[in-house]
């Protein structure tokens, strides 16, 4: 029934201080010797996910920048959905209506559409001025960063296009995630795991809650993953 595993990278594999759990990867190995390719869909940027995955030695296809950038093997050329025109707009307009509360983080160089923030301003204030000025983009929170991305791309959007891509159907993908921005990735595919620190809305589109938090919650998921694929 089941054919990849998605996971989110931080806070997912992670413990809160964004540190990479062994046994996290240890997992994610399990699952691709078992024949599993394993998806890394995260907010960060397509080179940082990219050498994730050479690392950690994942197969599926990868998402990053919140669904913005995907490409079906590493280091192949990435299919854009979305616009950095529209993120670009919304930065100065937030720029200009909430002025020194909004600072880009400087990792902003190597992202080709959705534009990383550093925690300092409220998102739905900030999505009510986009909306009033006709953006067509929104303000996600990660939980470790605010992104600006472009109002028709999400994680689920991000991973759909993989999907396609590896020639599956979201159906058949299980999903892990613990921040607000996957939401939508948890509620596309066929089976969505949210961590125990997730939030109370993500929580409520899974079909399984994890009783433990960050990268000890991936463990637990990833055991109950298991157990779908039948392996």
């Amino acid at each position: 029934m089941f054919k990849a595993l998605a996971t989110d990278v931080d806070g997912t594999i992670t413990d809160s201080k964004l540190r990479i759990d062994p046994a996290a990867i240890i997992k994610i190995r399990e699952f691709e010797d078992n024949g599993i390719p394993v998806i890394l869909i995260s907010g960060h940027g397509l080179c940082s996910v990219e050498t994730l995955s050479e690392y950690i030695g994942t197969t599926g296809a990868l998402v990053a920048e919140n669904g913005c950038l995907v490409v079906s093997k590493r280091w192949g050329d990435p299919v854009m959905v979305g616009s950095r025109e529209v993120t670009e707009r919304a930065y100065k307009v937030l720029k200009d209506k909430l002025g020194d509360k909004v600072i880009l983080k400087p990792l902003n160089k190597y992202r080709l559409v959705d534009l990383s923030l550093k925690r300092t301003f409220n998102v739905e204030e900030a999505n009510r001025i986009l909306l009033e000025e006709n953006i067509p983009a929104s303000v996600v929170d990660s939980g470790f960063a605010l992104h600006i991305i472009d109002s028709k791309v999400n994680k689920g959007v991000g991973l759909a296009k993989a999907a396609e891509l590896m020639n599956i159907k979201l159906c058949e993908i299980i999903g892990i995630g613990d921040g607000g921005n996957d939401y939508q990735l948890l509620e596309s595919v066929g089976y969505g795991i949210a961590l125990g620190q997730a939030p109370e809305h993500v929580k409520k589109v899974a079909k399984y809650v994890t009783k433990e938090t960050y990268a000890k919650g991936f463990i637990e998921a990833a055991e109950h993953a298991r157990k779908l694929f039948g392996k």
